[in-house]
């Protein structure tokens, strides 16, 4: 006869831990999993230019912005993307250079442009074939906007020696 759960009133096979596949959460034998920290140079703070958080830096970019906006890619306006809840209007915003890859300028509101979310979507996540079904759109704007924030960043970075 096979072994069944511990689980309380639980018949089904044990998987691993005298637990079923369903109860693996509660074992109690797993040791907890420690988070890798990241590497950061000692005595090195990333800027915050002013702004705590992404929120503040994306209010500060639309209320500083002319009006009205218009999308650099697609050429739509998009003035009115205040409304709503803020997972309606979060996705307007893209980070010129990817955060991740270029962490002190996470908070920087010249790192920051409003796009249409279509094309938000494409800058971060589409390919190439994705582009070129936009053959109307300026995408020649994004990457020389993109290559001018490089040039900048490269600069910060030796200004500030990060």
């Amino acid at each position: 006869m096979a072994k069944t759960c511990k689980y309380s009133s639980c018949d089904r096979p044990v998987f691993g831990g005298g637990m079923c596949r369903a109860h693996q959460w509660a074992r109690t034998d797993k040791k907890p999993r420690t988070i890798a920290k990241r590497a950061v140079k000692d005595g090195v703070k990333a800027p915050h230019f002013g702004f705590t958080s992404q929120i503040e830096v994306f209010k500060h970019v639309y209320f500083t912005a002319n009006k009205p906006i218009k999308c650099l890619i697609s050429g739509r306006f998009i003035t009115d993307c205040m409304d709503g809840p803020i997972e309606h209007w979060i996705r307007f915003y893209a980070h010129i250079l990817p955060k991740g890859k270029y962490t002190y300028w996470r908070l920087n509101p010249r790192n920051i442009i409003m796009l249409h979310p279509e094309a938000h979507t494409i800058v971060d996540q589409g390919t190439a074939g994705q582009r070129e079904k936009h053959p109307d759109w300026n995408w020649d704007a994004w990457d020389d906007l993109v290559e001018k924030a490089k040039k900048e960043y490269k600069q910060f970075v030796k200004d500030h020696n990060l």
